[in-house]
């Protein structure tokens, strides 16, 4: 029986040990957690209001979120936002400024000048050359314009990744619509063609599963995802332990994690799904030129 170590127990941690466990039933799977199961997911009761502390909604743009919540029982208890809650908003200029929703209210909004707006929609038509390490600002400043990349290309990596666009590569981000840019494609076919396959791939891997794209919560918080996830790992013999691991060790073809107090495995396969700043730590002796690359990397405070 292969054995198999997780470390962190978010909700990255959690669906990769229900899907490794439903794809191989055999397999012996230790997650590891320092802080709370759930990660960032927290629910709580405040004055008999439900409030979810981190993360308050998931955006869904695949199946996956669906097929899950059907297969844990809790499909019923998914909730679709408001369509009020679709309204976000910047700050330009020291006033509220809200993000078009589409290409028409684009037209009409305040945030660029007109002449910048003519730009981005011309930019629809044209192929652009880009290189590897290009940032997702930098990107967004060659093909819209740098105004474009200051109020777009910045809000929506601080609101996705946690971190400033300079400091994360388009290629990274979006590594699908990147390689067909990069082969001179336009924008506009890249973009259709890209939207085309994902749609076609999740068809065929998931067939049959009806939902529509936008934000969810549960009737009990996010946490009731973690919460159930978790249940169902311990019906299934996953093991958790809470303690916070330090260190990571060959042995042979095997692995070792080390806790301040305990050392756990051998383990035939390790999956780290916890902060960059904590694998810092953790491979600081096993590989110090992984463990750099790591420290160099930009990542969410939270």
């Amino acid at each position: 029986m292969q054995k198999v170590a997780i470390v962190g127990a978010g909700l990255s941690g959690l669906s990769l040990a229900y899907y490794l466990k439903k794809e191989h039933l055999g397999l012996d799977i230790t997650i590891f957690e320092s802080a709370r199961i759930g990660g960032q997911i927290h629910t709580e009761t405040v004055e008999d209001c439900l409030v979810d502390s981190g993360p308050e909604t998931y955006l869904a743009r695949t199946p996956i979120l669906h097929a899950l919540a059907e297969e844990l029982g809790i499909a019923d208890d998914l909730i679709f936002a408001d369509q009020s809650a679709k309204k976000r908003f910047i700050v330009k200029d020291g006033r509220l400024v809200k993000l078009p929703g589409s290409a028409l209210s684009f037209l009409f909004n305040s945030i660029l000048f007109f002449p910048q707006k003519i730009k981005a929609f011309l930019a629809m038509g044209k192929p652009y050359s880009l290189w590897q390490n290009m940032s997702v600002f930098d990107v967004a400043k060659t093909i819209m314009g740098e105004t474009f990349a200051e109020y777009f290309a910045s809000a929506f990596s601080r609101g996705i990744y946690g971190c400033e666009a300079e400091d994360i590569e388009f290629s990274a981000a979006f590594p699908e619509l990147y390689t067909k840019l990069a082969s001179q494609r336009k924008l506009k076919e890249a973009l259709k063609e890209t939207r085309q396959e994902n749609d076609a791939f999740w068809q065929k891997n998931m067939p049959g599963v009806d939902f529509q794209k936008g934000l969810y919560t549960f009737r009990n918080g996010l946490q009731q995802l973690t919460g159930t996830l978790k249940s169902r790992l311990l019906e299934n013999g996953v093991s958790f332990q809470t303690t916070r691991i330090i260190r990571l060790q060959r042995a042979a073809k095997q692995y070792h994690l080390q806790s301040k107090n305990q050392k756990y495995g051998p383990f035939d396969r390790i999956f780290f799904c916890n902060s960059t700043a904590e694998l810092v730590g953790i491979f600081k002796d096993f590989d110090k030129e992984i463990s750099t690359e790591f420290n160099q990397m930009k990542f969410s405070a939270l």
